[in-house]
């Protein structure tokens, strides 16, 4: 099985969702200002770069991620280049144009066609 990361890094610059708390490190004791530690404490949405939402985020009562199998989550998928300008929502329509120019056809599991049919 080929493993493919496509975690972006997180950094303060990282889109979030409006409203959602972006990505912060403070400092508490800094080594270069004489501490014996560096030590520092990291706050950021859950919410943040790739991720998989637990059923309960979107239904009441449902799953949360720790009571999910791994296997919902590891298996064949398809990776698309889609390039957008930052903080652009990304549409059905861009998804369909990707997939077409890298080749994606209904052969591969999935048939390219937009909301309604």
């Amino acid at each position: 099985m080929n493993l493919i990361d496509i975690t972006p890094r997180v950094s303060p610059s990282l889109a979030v969702w409006p409203g959602d708390t972006a990505a912060g490190r403070e400092v508490i004791l800094d080594q270069s200002r004489g501490d014996s530690v560096t030590l520092s404490t990291l706050r950021a949405t859950v919410h943040l770069g790739a991720h998989a939402d637990a059923p309960n985020h979107y239904g009441l009562h449902a799953a949360a991620i720790h009571e999910r199998p791994l296997h919902y989550y590891i298996g064949p998928c398809a990776l698309f280049h889609i390039d957008v300008a930052p903080r652009t929502r990304i549409t059905v329509a861009h998804f369909l144009a990707a997939a077409r120019r890298a080749g994606w056809s209904d052969a591969h599991g999935g048939a390219l066609r937009g909301p309604g049919g």
